[in-house]
């Protein structure tokens, strides 16, 4: 064989190779992933046609008072881990309601949301009419919603005074049903020198449903006829603790010995000096509650609430571990007044995770929202704009 023969296979030889190479490696670029994962779904304090949570109850944080104690963010329980979805972090391994709509634009049409709020209407009247009860002689409109928000207002709510204790919208949820799990999720800012006693925005369950508030305040459900969860201001500002106020069968008495006919308002659960709402700010609040599925036990049950689109703390039958100062549950991480000045040795404190059994009916739903103001004395002004009820997570406004 001559040499150019031989030196021509041997080319041909080398470029076969080559191209066979080049198309193995362009195959597998098919197994790029997209790493989406689903979102999970969804839970308020007692209502009242006095949103009142009866005196001598707010302001301090002794054991037994409530209404005013020490509420928090999490020292050290981690509970990013815990949480529904495992999305806390927002790093795209989830796709909250928000994402799908920039801005809030169109996230009412979503079927997973039940109820969307956004103060867009063009008179009070107007936004009146969509609700079952509202009070509204302390309501007006802002032009100065959120960051991020596709709308051009937001609802002021002023009450006390000669406005009167309570500024409020009440309405039951339209699946007459209820719902066993549910997420709220909403923007609020409160203003300087206001004076709050019941600021926040509910979820809540009767049965039967009810078209108005009902009483309640002080005394405990009997697990067939009432819950109710939310996170509201519980300190003076400017920079003001937060913390659940939540009403439920197995809640807490703030009389020593939790004797069962003993008065109870509204549990606070977190006690973590860091969860603070700024005056002047606008915040993004959400919180999820899911009912216990078996009537005769907390089995199912959960609490969680995030806080400007972090996770504050997630309750599950598993944790997080804590204890009880009357009617105040401290986590491990608690670093409160009310938690640590009446806190009994640490080899006395009887170590529980918080008993979620919201009921021992399973006709007892998640039926209502209640948007409110309600001021015992001096005044109070709030903002509320951009809220979502849905059965999935909701997250902060995007931007468009």
């Amino acid at each position: 064989m001559s040499v150019h023969k031989t030196i021509l296979i041997l080319v041909t030889s080398l470029l076969l190779v080559a191209c066979g190479g080049e198309s193995a490696g362009e195959n597998d670029e098919s197994n790029n992933d997209n790493g989406a994962n689903s979102v999970e779904n969804d839970g308020n304090d007692e209502p009242g046609n006095d949103g009142n949570d009866e005196p001598g109850n707010d302001g301090n944080d002794e054991p037994g008072n409530d209404g005013n104690d020490e509420p928090g963010n999490d020292g050290n329980d981690e509970p990013g881990n815990d949480e529904p979805g495992n999305d806390e972090s927002n790093n795209g391994n989830a796709e909250f309601l928000s994402q799908q709509y920039p801005g809030d634009e169109g996230i009412g049409d979503d079927p997973a949301v039940i109820w969307h709020e956004d103060f867009e209407q063009a008179t009070i009247d107007e936004l009146a009419d969509l609700y079952d009860q509202a009070r509204t002689d302390g309501m007006s409109f802002s032009s100065d919603p959120p960051e991020n928000s596709a709308g051009s207002q937001s609802v002021v709510m002023e009450a006390g005074g000669d406005l009167g204790s309570a500024t409020d919208l009440y309405t039951r949820l339209p699946d007459e049903d209820g719902y066993d799990q549910l997420y709220i999720r909403y923007y609020f800012r409160h203003h300087a020198d206001s004076n709050y006693h019941h600021t926040r925005a509910n979820l809540g369950g009767y049965n039967p449903p009810s078209a108005w508030p009902q009483g309640g305040a002080g005394t405990r459900p009997d697990g067939d006829d009432r819950l109710s969860v939310t996170v509201e201001p519980l300190t003076s500002g400017p920079e003001r603790r937060m913390d659940f106020y939540n009403y439920w069968m197995n809640m807490r008495s703030w009389e020593a010995d939790n004797p069962p006919d003993g008065e109870a308002f509204g549990n606070t659960l977190i006690h973590d000096s860091n969860f603070v709402a700024t005056d002047g700010q606008w915040h993004c609040l959400e919180v999820m509650a899911r009912l216990n599925e078996d009537p005769d036990s907390a089995a199912g049950g959960e609490l969680a609430t995030w806080f400007d689109g972090e996770l504050v703390e997630h309750f599950t039958e598993d944790g997080p571990i804590g204890y009880w100062i009357r009617d105040k549950f401290c986590p491990a991480y608690a670093d409160t007044s009310a938690c640590l000045d009446y806190a009994p040795p640490e080899d006395e404190r009887e170590q529980e995770v918080l008993d979620l059994q919201w009921r021992n009916s399973l006709d007892l739903k998640l039926n209502y929202l209640w948007i409110q103001n309600y001021i015992s004395q001096g005044t109070g002004v709030v903002e509320y704009d951009d809220l979502v009820v849905a059965t999935s997570r909701i997250g902060c406004l995007v931007p468009q």
